[in-house]
């Protein structure tokens, strides 16, 4: 399901006693249980990746929310509530589609006038929805991954998700290359069409949000602290929880002996350019410094050290 009703007043009546966390858990939870058509499993870490919750007290939320308006049966969340509007659903789903199957192989000029229609319509309100996002303020939206290649005869050619996995775009925006390089990928080895789509959907995104984004898939994590995402669409899939993350990770500062002394050296000539600059360039400033520092300065800055 990608829609399913909200009854403000039944809603509110139900949940008033929640923290807002708990509240933002539950939506979450919601939309999953509706957007899966019932198949949750009711595996805690899995649930806890679903709302994002990273602390203790966001994990606390998720139990609690779960505990408190769902049933666990064969390993898999269920709620009677939910279950009623996904069986209403599904029956008027079905029979929808009998009707169109049955009127549409009767007409099938008007059909393939139709699908026709459809994908340029598509294409069309893509194409607006990227000339907007093109004029958002303090955001990564240019250099827009490529379209999909189309079928002959004008015909735009509808990929399976497989087909996108293994079908290549024709060039990588600048946005791609840098992204890649966070999982050693060569800026030569062309994205897939499945990954730009799904980087297509993401945009805009805020730029201070990439910065984030970039130091986290970059630092070094040990293995079995290490949540991040493997792969580039998974990624882009859960973007909102992975910006999440990365606004709350600590990178560790500790290096190699051999790499100590440069990373000193680099740090404290930075440090001096921002103490010499005007106050209101120093934040500029800091967003140029090399990744390797930048979120060291960051924090040096933020605790009055770049105010002296």
């Amino acid at each position: 399901m990608n829609w399913y009703p909200h009854h403000i007043g039944d809603y509110k009546r139900d949940t008033g006693h929640l923290s807002m966390l708990e509240d933002g858990a539950y939506r979450r939870l919601l939309d999953t249980y509706y957007g899966t058509n019932a198949n949750a499993y009711a595996n805690a870490e899995r649930l806890h990746r679903v709302c994002s919750a990273v602390t203790d007290e966001e994990k606390a939320a998720v139990d609690y929310v779960v505990a408190t308006f769902f049933e666990i049966k064969d390993g898999k969340l269920h709620q009677e509530r939910a279950d009623t509007e996904i069986r209403k659903w599904l029956s008027k789903s079905a029979k929808a589609s009998a009707n169109a199957r049955k009127k549409w192989s009767q007409m099938p000029d008007a059909r393939d006038a139709k699908a026709d229609a459809n994908a340029d319509a598509n294409a069309d309100a893509s194409a607006d929805a990227k000339a907007y996002a093109s004029h958002q303020p303090s955001t990564i939206n240019h250099n827009n991954p490529p379209n999909p290649p189309c079928g002959g005869n004008g015909r735009k050619k509808r990929l399976t998700i497989q087909e996108k996995k293994r079908t290549k775009t024709e060039k990588n925006s600048d946005l791609m290359i840098r992204i890649g390089k966070w999982f050693d990928r060569k800026p030569s080895t062309l994205w897939t069409i499945y990954e730009s789509e799904a980087l297509a959907q993401s945009l805009p995104i805020d730029g201070a949000d990439i910065k984030l984004l970039e130091v986290y898939y970059t630092a070094k994590i040990d293995e079995d602290k290490n949540i991040r995402r493997r792969d580039i669409g998974t990624l882009l899939n859960n973007l909102s929880g992975e910006i999440d993350r990365a606004r709350v990770f600590k990178p560790s500062y500790k290096l190699r002996d051999t790499r100590k002394a440069k990373h000193a050296v680099l740090f404290n000539e930075w440090q001096a350019k921002v103490r010499k600059a005007r106050p209101e360039d120093r934040e500029n400033l800091i967003g140029e410094a090399p990744q390797e520092i930048w979120q060291e300065l960051l924090d040096w800055a933020t605790n009055d050290g770049g105010k002296k």
